[in-house]
C-alpha cells in the first residue's frame, strides 16, 4: 500500500464507511492535508488515514 497526500477542497465529512449515508466519523478542515492509501469504493470514495474514515474523491486534490 502506498500513502500519498492530498488537499481537501472543501469542509468535509469523514464517514465510517464509503457512502453518503455512512455515520459521519470526523469533520475535516477545507485545505487540510490527509493521507490516502491504495483503498478505494467503485464509486469514487478514497481511505483516508486520520481516524479511518473515508472521504468522497470529488472533494480531494492530489499533491505532487
Amino acid at each position: 500500500m502506498s500513502d500519498k497526500q492530498y488537499r481537501t477542497l472543501a469542509n468535509c465529512n469523514m464517514r465510517q464507511e464509503p457512502a453518503i449515508g455512512a455515520a459521519v466519523a470526523a469533520v475535516v478542515q477545507a485545505g487540510a492535508i490527509v493521507h490516502v492509501d491504495d483503498t478505494r469504493s467503485t464509486d469514487g470514495w478514497f481511505r483516508v488515514q486520520i481516524v479511518n474514515g473515508w472521504i468522497s474523491g470529488e472533494l480531494l486534490e492530489a499533491i505532487e
